[in-house]
């Protein structure tokens, strides 16, 4: 998405979904009238949906995007943190509309070959649209790549392949949850780890696959896993490196 915006396909964050989802204009919910591109990016689209709730169902239906756009509203758009997988399915619509390639083939020129992520994989639904929220997958040497990437603001062998200016928007906070382990920005979750306290960012899979960064300390980490226990167990991971970086 910010590679997107910064080539000019998109306009930017505060964009209405309803620019690329005409139906939403023609629906009876005034909430999703406001939802933008910045709701999607930081769960905060006050639909009244949530993997915990919706997962299995979602995944079921014939239309993703169809299924998101129609579900209730339960609080205004911007106010409430709710996760949601299919909110992160509609930016790659998005990201295909606007571009005329899926999230995919578009992060294969801009972002994957630049890199030499040659492992990335990525399913689609069955409209063609790229699985943005759940789809992508890799080896752990491309999410450190990513994560390297993202630690060097964006360049990559003297390439600026993002702006620096969506990787400190991207990673800083955008939406305090007040409550849980950690804050957001636009699909990168935000808190401190080591005793220190360092600012950190990290992506966050399902079952333990985890790209953490820690700038002040030039630190990239990379997890995979599969582990179906609380996450606190990674916190006492990552305090652990950093306190030992730190010394």
């Amino acid at each position: 998405m910010g590679i997107a915006i910064d080539k000019g396909y998109i306009e930017g964050v505060d964009t209405p979904i309803s620019t690329y989802f005409p139906q939403v204009l023609e629906s009876n919910n005034e909430n999703l009238k406001q939802i933008t591109i910045w709701n999607l990016l930081t769960h905060t689209t006050g639909l009244n949906v949530s993997d915990t709730a919706n997962w299995d169902e979602w995944l079921a239906s014939d239309n993703w995007v169809d299924y998101v756009l129609n579900r209730p509203s339960s609080s205004r758009p911007g106010t409430v943190f709710n996760y949601f997988t299919g909110n992160t399915h509609l930016l790659s619509a998005i990201i295909q509309q606007a571009t005329g390639q899926t999230a995919y083939d578009f992060g294969v020129e801009h972002l994957f070959s630049k890199l030499d992520m040659d492992s990335v994989q990525c399913g689609a639904d069955t409209q063609g649209i790229s699985d943005g929220g759940n789809g992508f997958a890799m080896n752990v040497y491309d999410m450190a790549k990513f994560g390297q990437l993202y630690l060097n603001k964006g360049v990559w062998e003297g390439e600026q392949i993002i702006s620096p200016e969506w990787i400190e928007q991207s990673t800083t906070l955008q939406f305090d949850r007040s409550s849980g382990s950690a804050d957001y920005g636009y699909q990168w979750w935000v808190r401190t780890f080591g005793d220190q306290n360092y600012p950190a960012y990290f992506a966050q899979g399902h079952f333990g696959q985890y790209i953490f960064v820690v700038p002040d300390l030039e630190l990239v980490v990379v997890m995979t896993s599969h582990y179906e226990g609380g996450t606190s167990i990674y916190w006492q991971y990552m305090n652990q490196i950093v306190n030992a970086c730190q010394e």
